[in-house]
């Protein structure tokens, strides 16, 4: 029995690819969107099977996959600065991202509020700002009046 690893393992793969998230990560850290984007690209399996861990349980009114999807780049996006270079990102992200995510999660659930749009004629909108008070006062003079033929 042979105890040297043999060269080309898997563990041997596994650091390699370590390393070079690792640098990917450095590189994002410090600003290089592109970078950012292809350590993203990288991890995009790993955060689509936590984010899939969502599908079909209660996420808030008028919330959608994409949505979170979208809530999953920015979790990541904080975590990348959040990091310390002490460690490796990838374990970190292991260990964090899905916290992150769950939280994220449970504070859309309590603080999402559906928001209702109300569409307004422009010619409604006309008229009641025309009918609201003026909030110009005759301290201003003549340069913070706005006429509305400048409009």
């Amino acid at each position: 029995m042979d105890d040297e690893p043999l060269e080309g393992s898997a563990f041997d793969q596994q650091s390699s690819i370590a390393a070079k998230v690792d640098a990917l990560a450095v590189r994002a850290r410090g600003g290089d969107a592109e970078a950012r984007d292809r350590l993203y690209e990288l991890l995009a399996p790993r955060i689509r099977r936590f984010t899939n861990r969502w599908r079909g349980r209660h996420l808030p009114d008028g919330y959608d996959m994409d949505d979170l999807h979208q809530e999953a780049y920015l979790a990541f996006a904080a975590l990348l600065q959040e990091w310390c270079h002490d460690r490796s990102f990838y374990p970190y992200f292991l260990k964090v991202f899905p916290r992150r995510l769950r939280r994220t999660v449970w504070q859309l659930s309590r603080c999402w509020r559906k928001v209702e749009v109300a569409y307004v004629d422009h010619h409604e909108l006309v008229e009641m700002l025309d009918s609201m008070p003026s909030s110009s006062s005759s301290d201003e003079g003549e340069e913070g009046d706005l006429e509305a033929e400048e409009l």
